[in-house]
């Protein structure tokens, strides 16, 4: 494993990395690292299960590489990265296995989101906050993916009816991100039938007091952020 974050690492300093050609996990969040490293990286590296590369300067160009080279991907984050579509369509087209994927704060669209709902039925982890996604694409999430527990949907402009299909198909669902979104207070009654719920993040939303009070004596030790 190699790990590290929030640190001035740039391309010159990871240049010996390409010799770890076991590495399994890598993460290099919030660093000055750009398309350079990760060019670099796909020439040696092919062992690859997760990956961490969010909040730095790289883009689909060297990710379709690097998933190209390392097919059992398991882990994925590129959060605040310039991805986009090109990059999806090269990741579910190479890596069978994706369980958790962030793509939060990237240019990714419904098209996008959508092809990853139908290739990865087993996706327990998704970050969407910040992604321009619909209802219909969150319906589709939550068809195709009934095995999430994670689900980050912060500022993204989904209403009630996103949350009564992820109530309806998504029964294992534990953290749910809706803050910023268009919800109100019938989204709290949908939630009210996800018994493994532990904590929902309302906040910036027209959810009021008094639907959270009723959400909470059906969900009493659920954790509910709704400053």
């Amino acid at each position: 494993s190699f790990i590290v974050r929030n640190a001035k690492v740039t391309d010159r300093s990871c240049v010996k990395l390409s010799n770890l050609k076991n590495l399994r996990l890598i993460v290099l969040s919030n660093t000055g690292i750009t398309n350079e490293t990760i060019f670099s990286l796909s020439e040696t590296l092919t062992k690859l299960l997760t990956v961490g590369f969010e909040q730095t300067d790289i883009s689909s160009e060297s990710m379709i590489k690097l998933v190209k080279k390392n097919r059992f991907i398991q882990a994925l984050d590129v959060t605040k990265t310039k991805v986009d579509n090109d990059f999806i369509t090269s990741l579910t087209e190479n890596c069978d296995d994706i369980q958790m994927l962030g793509l939060s704060h990237t240019s990714v669209t419904d098209v996008g989101v959508i092809s990853v709902a139908h290739k990865y039925p087993k996706l327990t982890t998704l970050f969407l906050s910040n992604v321009e996604v619909s209802d219909a694409t969150v319906s589709t999430v939550a068809s195709c993916c009934p095995s999430l527990q994670t689900l980050s949907l912060g500022s993204v402009p989904v209403t009630d009816s996103a949350v009564r299909h992820l109530a309806q198909n998504c029964d294992k669902l534990r953290v749910v991100g809706l803050n910023g979104t268009q919800i109100s207070d019938v989204a709290m009654v949908y939630l009210e039938k996800l018994t493994s719920l532990q904590k929902i993040n309302v906040a910036n939303t027209k959810v009021t007091k008094q639907a959270i009070s009723s959400l909470l004596v059906r969900l009493p030790g659920l954790d509910v952020l709704s400053g």
